[in-house]
């Protein structure tokens, strides 16, 4: 088990010290308390009185939000100068942007902040004067918060990290949120969000119409808007990168309702409602867009068997006479491609190791960021320290997210039998997600200790169940009533078949640490 898993028992001895006889394992369960003494003799554990979690609002945003409001230490003030945040701090609408990736390597072309005692980065991608004036129509009379305006651009001043460490506090204390589109781009967003209506509607709109058997019979069917839709949402990553920073899913994740600007700071609108395009309304958009991108695979691709294959037909396996080409399966795969890359979709009901996995997609500078860049909507901070060595840093964010998250973190399963030979305890593209899964309480025991050169997951200490511990575990919960479960086949195979997939009830236990082997028992209703 523990060459499967990549478990690492070599140094306990060292951390023996560290070592219990008991372990507490946080049981993660889904509308409903669970009342119970101590379990069977072999686990030796007790259960907390009562664990419950509500999964109405399945945002990050909503952990985040129990924390203390957190100002910014500088602002900008409605003339363009740069201040210490006054007390109390008044009214700011902070705005997203991306420019890491066109930042000029030489600083001659640096501009001052007015206020400040550090230099504007210049770039390639806009000018000072298109930020300035952006600033100015977004905020309106307002105070803004901007990374560049509130941030010293300097990475041994203290205030960098300090700032840095503070995003998600910073992005969820504003009264207003705006994205900046300085690359442009925005007609296409614009076109590809009015695809979808504001509200809700009886039937799922058309995003990017792919010919029914039904058309084809008939001789009306076209690839002629196919392509010509499934160009533009190709063509999104490339013409708003800000699609593809590792920074702005961070922000988007903070801010759903962010509203889309223009280079010249004017509002994005939707071309049918002319109300301002938002962050969430995007989001909305790439989920119809993603489904009607994996209808055109057919209707016998796995998950999909609900689709008529009478009505249905497959951009891989087309009629002859419908003249799919190479170059329109080309387009759909880039197509799909460029939605897995933006990844906002699935925006919504993300836990941090969704997160996690998305934030690799995305483009950032700096190694270092690809932790700070993401770890403000996660929820989970470390010190930020840019002398580091970021695989160093990556490391200790990982244990970090194990010992604070570890229902979230290891919320996925794998499928056949062949796992990943380095870190397969980590979730990533060959695993199944478990996105619903929250984290409750933080465990009260930091088990994990570090990753081995090998890439092996080092807990400092083990607790192993028996079988008819399990049973007797498996036993206890179908006494209890809950909700929202998910693969009844993962419980039927852990209980040695005791259980079976068909009268399993709905129930989650996640026992938080890699040891045994990403162990998760789950039910269905």
């Amino acid at each position: 088990m523990c060459k499967k898993h990549q478990i690492n028992s070599e140094n306990w001895d060292a951390d023996r010290s560290a070592t219990t006889d008991r372990l507490l394992v946080p049981t993660f369960v889904f509308g409903t308390y669970v009342q119970s003494g101590v379990l069977h003799e072999s686990f030796g554990i007790p259960f907390r009185d009562e664990y419950v979690q509500d999964v109405s609002s399945a945002s990050l945003i909503a952990r985040e939000a129990q924390k203390k409001m957190t100002y910014p230490y500088r602002l900008i003030q409605p003339g363009g100068i740069s201040v210490e945040t006054p007390s109390p701090c008044p009214e700011y609408v902070v705005i997203s942007y991306t420019w890491g990736r066109w930042k000029h390597r030489s600083r001659d072309f640096d501009t001052p902040v007015e206020g400040g005692y550090w230099q504007i980065p210049a770039n390639s991608l806009f000018s000072r004067q298109d930020l300035d004036l952006a600033i100015q129509k977004i905020a309106n009379g307002d105070h803004a918060w901007v990374d560049v305006f509130c941030i010293p651009q300097l990475d041994s001043d203290p205030l960098h990290g300090q700032e840095i460490g503070k995003q998600s506090e910073i992005f969820r204390s504003a009264a207003r949120a705006a994205v900046w589109l300085c690359s442009g781009g925005d007609d296409v967003l614009a076109e590809i969000c009015s695809w979808v209506p504001e509200e809700p509607t009886m039937m799922d709109p058309v995003t990017i119409p792919f010919p029914s058997r039904y058309q084809f019979e008939r001789g009306t069917a076209s690839l002629v808007e196919f392509r010509r839709r499934a160009n533009l949402i190709a063509s999104l990553t490339k013409v708003v990168p800000w699609t593809t920073s590792l920074w702005t899913l961070q922000e988007a994740a903070l801010r759903l309702d962010a509203i889309f600007y223009d280079k010249n700071g004017d509002t994005v609108r939707h071309s049918v409602s002319g109300n301002a395009i938002t962050v969430d309304h995007l989001a909305k958009t790439l989920r119809y867009v993603n489904q009607a991108l994996l209808n055109m695979r057919g209707p016998k691709w796995e998950g999909g068997a609900w689709m008529s294959e009478d009505d249905h037909l497959s951009i891989l396996q087309p009629p002859e006479k419908l003249s799919v080409t190479e170059a329109d399966v080309h387009l759909w795969l880039e197509a799909i491609d460029a939605v897995t890359t933006i990844n906002l979709h699935n925006l919504n009901t993300m836990n941090a190791s969704e997160l996690l996995l998305t934030s690799t997609h995305r483009t950032c500078k700096r190694p270092h960021d690809r932790v700070y860049g993401i770890m403000g909507a996660i929820g989970v901070n470390i010190p930020v320290d840019y002398t580091m060595d970021p695989a160093k840093l990556m490391e200790r964010f990982i244990i970090e997210l194990h010992n604070t998250l570890p229902a979230e973190i290891q919320s996925f399963y794998r499928t056949g039998p062949i796992c990943p030979r380095d870190r397969s305890w980590l979730a990533d593209e060959g695993s199944v997600s478990l996105g619903l899964i929250r984290q409750g309480d933080i465990p009260p025991s930091r088990p994990f200790h570090r990753i081995s050169p090998t890439g092996c997951l080092i807990v400092r200490e083990l607790f192993i169940i028996s079988d008819t511990g399990l049973d007797d575990l498996t036993a206890r919960f179908l006494n209890q009533t809950v909700s929202a479960g998910f693969d009844a086949f993962a419980l039927s195979e852990l209980s040695n078949g005791t259980i079976k997939a068909k009268q399993m009830l709905s129930v989650i236990v996640v026992l938080p640490w890699g040891a045994i082997g990403n162990l998760v028992v789950y039910g269905s209703s």
